[in-house]
């Protein structure tokens, strides 16, 4: 399984940063895998940025994995855990949407009631796992 790191600071610009840090992750995978990805990731540190009681300027690491069948992307920061818990948001509302984004985008997502660490995993299709095969093994077929 490959695994690669990058840490994004708290503030206005980290869902964004966040995005284009796993864009060069990710460049790889299929349109339809590069966007669940990207709006779970962006969803999980919108909610970092405003549940989690962190400063501007605290830092989340964030995690890539991938196998040929899974994608897993986990963020840490330095913070409380908590409950997961997906409500079907209001159309009227303007927020609360996240998780339940997170939800429907992903196979399983999750948080640590103990610490600040969430994540989800998507699954890559099957006409990917040759792609994502000779990636993990250090050569890219074209």
């Amino acid at each position: 399984m490959s695994i690669q790191e990058f840490r994004v600071r708290l503030g206005k610009t980290a869902p964004a940063e966040a995005r284009r840090a796993l864009d060069q992750l990710t460049c790889d995978h299929s349109r339809e895998v590069q966007f669940a990805a990207r709006l779970c990731l962006d969803e999980l540190v919108c909610n970092c940025i405003r549940h989690s009681g962190l400063r501007a300027g605290a830092e989340l690491l964030c995690a890539v994995s991938f196998d040929r069948e899974r994608f897993r992307v986990e963020l840490s920061y330095d913070g409380p855990g908590f409950v997961a818990r997906v409500r079907p948001p209001s159309e009227r509302e303007d927020s609360g949407w996240g998780l339940a984004l997170v939800d429907a985008l992903s196979e399983t997502w999750g948080a640590s009631a103990d610490e600040g660490r969430v994540w989800f995993e998507i699954l890559v299709p099957r006409h990917e796992h040759a792609v994502v095969r000779s990636l993990s093994a250090g050569r890219h077929r074209h």
